[in-house]
């Protein structure tokens, strides 16, 4: 991190992420709950760009 700071001082990155929706996985309970999103309130993938 150091070398990266000597190279590039004071950068500072950014990342945007947006919820995509997706349809609603069948039967397995798992991954059901892993891609509810409880903000959105239904199945969501996240997209993030740098």
């Amino acid at each position: 991190m150091e070398e990266f700071e000597e190279y590039f001082p004071g950068f500072m990155a950014f990342v945007d992420c947006t919820e995509q929706p997706i349809p609603r996985p069948s039967k397995n309970k798992k991954k059901r709950r892993l891609f509810y999103s409880g903000k959105k309130r239904m199945h969501t993938v996240k997209i993030c760009t740098h």
